[in-house]
């Protein structure tokens, strides 16, 4: 029996998806994997191969050569929104286009440029525009607003130089019967000022003008209380216009404490805050009137001590201190100041502790008066800006011219004479001369004084002793009597 012996062979062929495949179909496939994967793009390629880079942001993995060795990321742009990764699909409560145009950071400083508009429509449950009330800022810019909480939330501008109110100044209106005083508390006419006017009417048809005993507004509450010396029935009208009325009312007048002192935050204090070019703050000083017509600050630095607010005898707004502070808008701050100096009309003072303001100062005004000085014989009184000078009227009074010198006489012979001069200011041709000699003025000497020259007096000594002498050094003393 023949037996043949076979060997089995297996070979493996390797297909060329490009040339071989049709229709390929890798769904069902467990894995696919297309690309190269790596964390470095390889330093060559062709165009057309593709890499996987792992360590990219996700959604921005896949490179694609597009030149040779020319790798190109093929993912970009946003790639999260509100937490949704990858490729972004719109979804309720998404932003349009529409409503982000011109949108802006609300905590970035902006500034809209010529032509920009912006409408701020007001709901029926809510405001179109509102600014918060608070304390003015302390370094404003020329044309910033805001909302005065300290002035009863009244809006202000600054013009570069001051806040200014921009509200139309409201009048506050309330009647009364049979009444002999009407007090309107400052927390009821809301009138934030104590800068008012104050009318009153009585209650016919038309209404008649009614003159009040007297007025008071309190300058720290504002309150008003009207007098009358017979019960009155009608209203009062209060009005922060400012000025004077008819109806005894005041606005600016010192009987109403108007150049006031207010504590703006812990390290500024705000001087005359009513005092404007419409409502100056007045103060006469001698024959003149000073105008304050702006607000001061007083900057504090630091220190525990006081201030002391006061005006000088030039009408300057001084600021004395023990402290370190700085003033601003028409003060001057001067140190080593711990009283009010002489001359001056104190205003405030305002003490700091441990570098901040104290909650209140200490009210030093007082209702000022001249006193009239009237020259008596033999003396005049020159009115000088602030100050009054008082002096002797020489056309009554004599005045009296004197000097001294000390004179070194050379040796003068037997009845001979020597002179020598000594100056005195002022004197003139003519007039007589007191002389003054040394108590140890030589024996046998005679002398005599005499105006020889405009301010000067000449010196005479004659020697009768009978033999030559040299007087000793000695001071001589002129006095001349300057009669009218």
């Amino acid at each position: 029996m023949l037996a043949v012996s076979m060997a089995q062979s297996f070979a493996q062929t390797r297909v060329d998806l490009q040339t071989q495949a049709k229709n390929v179909d890798f769904s069902g496939a467990a894995s696919t994997k297309p690309s190269k994967t790596g964390t470095t793009l390889p330093p060559t390629c062709s165009v057309g191969e593709m890499f996987f880079k792992t360590d990219a942001q996700p959604g921005q993995n896949q490179y694609a050569c597009t030149a040779m060795n020319v790798w190109t990321a093929l993912a970009g742009g946003v790639t999260t929104v509100f937490g949704r990764a990858g490729s972004i699909a719109a979804a309720g409560g998404d932003y349009t286009a529409a409503q982000v145009t011109n949108a802006v950071d609300r905590t970035a400083s902006n500034t809209y440029l010529a032509g920009a508009r912006q409408t701020f429509a007001p709901g029926t449950n809510s405001s179109g525009l509102r600014l918060t009330p608070g304390a003015l800022p302390s370094a404003p810019q020329a044309g910033d607003l805001a909302i005065d909480a300290n002035d009863s939330n009244h809006p202000k501008m600054f013009d570069g130089s001051t806040w200014v109110g921009m509200a139309t100044v409201p009048n506050y209106s309330t009647t009364f019967t049979s009444a002999t005083a009407v007090t309107v508390p400052g927390t009821t006419h809301k009138l934030g000022t104590a800068n008012l006017v104050a009318e009153v009417y009585d209650n016919r048809t038309p209404a008649w003008h009614v003159e009040p005993d007297y007025i008071l507004i309190d300058p720290a509450t504002y309150n008003v209380t009207v007098y009358f010396t017979a019960p009155q029935s009608g209203r009062v009208v209060l009005s922060a216009a400012g000025g004077g009325g008819a109806g005894g009312g005041a606005g600016m007048a010192s009987q109403l404490g108007d150049y006031g002192v207010s504590r703006y935050s812990d390290t500024v204090l705000v001087l005359g805050g009513n005092c404007s070019p419409s409502t100056p703050c007045n103060v006469r000083i001698g024959g003149t009137v000073y105008s304050m017509t702006g607000s001061s600050q007083v900057n504090l630095a630091g220190g525990t001590g006081t201030a002391y607010i006061y005006l000088d005898f030039s009408g300057n707004l001084n600021v004395g201190h023990n402290l370190t502070l700085s003033c601003s808008g028409g003060c001057t701050a001067i140190s080593g100041i711990t009283a009010f100096p002489v001359n001056s009309i104190p205003l405030f003072t305002w003490s700091a502790t441990s570098n901040t303001w104290d909650s209140a100062g200490v009210d030093r005004r007082a209702f000022l008066s001249a006193k009239a000085l009237i020259a008596g014989s033999g003396i005049v009184t020159v009115e000088t800006g602030p100050q009054t000078l008082i002096a002797v009227d020489s056309a009554t009074i004599p005045s009296y011219l004197s000097s001294s010198a000390a004179l070194d006489f050379a040796s003068i012979a037997s009845a001979g004479c020597s002179e020598l001069t000594l100056p005195v200011p002022g004197a003139t041709a003519g007039d007589g001369v007191v002389p003054g000699w040394p108590a140890g003025l030589e024996a046998g000497l005679i002398g005599t004084m005499r105006v020889s020259a405009a301010n000067t007096v000449a010196v005479r000594l004659c020697n009768l002793s009978g033999t030559p002498l040299d007087p000793a050094s000695a001071t001589f003393k002129a006095t001349i009597v300057k009669t009218f």
